[in-house]
Order: C-alpha cells, then sequence, then structure tokens
C-alpha cells in the first residue's frame, strides 16, 4: 500500500501524518485531497513548473560522461563546488533546491508524499551518473498566460537564470579530442569576458593513464 493509499483509508495513519487529535474528526476534504484522481492533477503541474540543472559529482572526470555528452568529440566541462554555486545563484535561492539525485527501486521504494521531491528521485540504473540536481520552482504566477480575459495555465518550456560565472566557474576542462586551437580559442573568449580562469584539456585520453 503506497503512502497516500494509507493517508486515505488508514485512520490511525492519516492522524499520524496530518497530525490530527484522536478527538477530532479527520476532514473530508483535507483527505480527498490524497485521493489519486486529485494528486495526478497536483503531480503534473508540479512537475510542469519544475525546471532542472543537472551536474555530476565526481572528483576526477568521466571518461562516460565525455562520451555521452561530448559524443562527437566538440565539448567543455565546467568545474565548480556546490558552495560555487549556490553563491553564483544567490539572487534565485528562495526558489532553489539543490541536491544529489537519489537512485531507487521504484517497486519497493515508497517516495513521500510531496510531488516535489520527485525530481531528485531516478531509477537505480542511471547509478553511475552520480548526479546532483539544481530545481527551479517557477512562481505559480509565472505559469499563467492571459489572452484577452481569458488566463490559461501555460509554463513556460524553458528558462533563463542570471548566473555569476566569476562565481560558478572553477576550472574549465576542454574534450580530450580537441586540438590546441579550441583551448586558445576557449581562453581568450574567457579573457574577452574579464573570466580569469584556468582553461585546461582532460587527461581522459592521456596514453599514459591506463
Amino acid at each position: 500500500m503506497t503512502y497516500l493509499q494509507r493517508v486515505v483509508s488508514d485512520d490511525a495513519f492519516a492522524r499520524q501524518e496530518l497530525h490530527i487529535p484522536p478527538d477530532q474528526e479527520i476532514p473530508v476534504d483535507l483527505r480527498r485531497s490524497f485521493e489519486p484522481s486529485h494528486t495526478a492533477w497536483q503531480n503534473q503541474r508540479a512537475a510542469e513548473r519544475a525546471y532542472i540543472s543537472c551536474w555530476h559529482i565526481n572528483p576526477v572526470e568521466s571518461a562516460n560522461l565525455w562520451s555521452i555528452y561530448a559524443a562527437q568529440g566538440e565539448g567543455v566541462a565546467i568545474q565548480t563546488t556546490v558552495g560555487s554555486l549556490l553563491t553564483s545563484l544567490a539572487p534565485h535561492l528562495a526558489n532553489l533546491t539543490i541536491a544529489p539525485v537519489r537512485y531507487i527501486d521504484h517497486q519497493t521504494y515508497e517516495m513521500g508524499p510531496s510531488s516535489e521531491d520527485t525530481a531528485f528521485y531516478k531509477r537505480m540504473s542511471f547509478k553511475a551518473e552520480k548526479e546532483l540536481r539544481i530545481r527551479y520552482l517557477l512562481p505559480w504566477d509565472k505559469c499563467i498566460q492571459k489572452v484577452g480575459e481569458t488566463r490559461y495555465w501555460k509554463p513556460p518550456v524553458g528558462i533563463y537564470l542570471d548566473v555569476d560565472c566569476v562565481s560558478l566557474i572553477e576550472r574549465v576542462y576542454i574534450s580530450p579530442t580537441l586540438g590546441d586551437w579550441f583551448q586558445q580559442t576557449v581562453t581568450s573568449l574567457m579573457s574577452t569576458l574579464g573570466l580569469a580562469k584556468d582553461v585546461v584539456k582532460s587527461s581522459i585520453n592521456d596514453p599514459r593513464i591506463l
């Protein structure tokens, strides 16, 4: 039995989770809000206003991720820390959550009641990703569009957030298959933008490293 099913059908469990004293009736409307037909609608709305940025947690480079995200041999990777991420996104912290992804077996693991937390769960088969996620919840009023006098629920497909790149970037890694010219180009661009950060070529393909 799932968490929501227990709230709907088990009085003792519902009182415990909803903090309702034994001598007080469980409000019918409150219990109905946990029924599948209602929670499905809530989950859909929560998912539509959640925007995700994904990062890899690792003290070293990942050959697997280079091959996935720079499969054509072109790409860069940004090295940062959680603290630097928070600092770079300081104006948006009220709507942000930063946390590592939890890899679970959805057949046996029971998630909590908050649909918003589902953004931080993935199947066990993705565990090698070692993912950290930034979730930005767009304020409800920003999800509404108005045409004439009619209001529609229509969150944007994607959003842009201002980021302090000086705080965010600690080092830039160049794809291991790119030539020196690309490293020089990125270094020049960084200098033009006032970003005095190291730009280094990935050592993944160094023949001295097995």
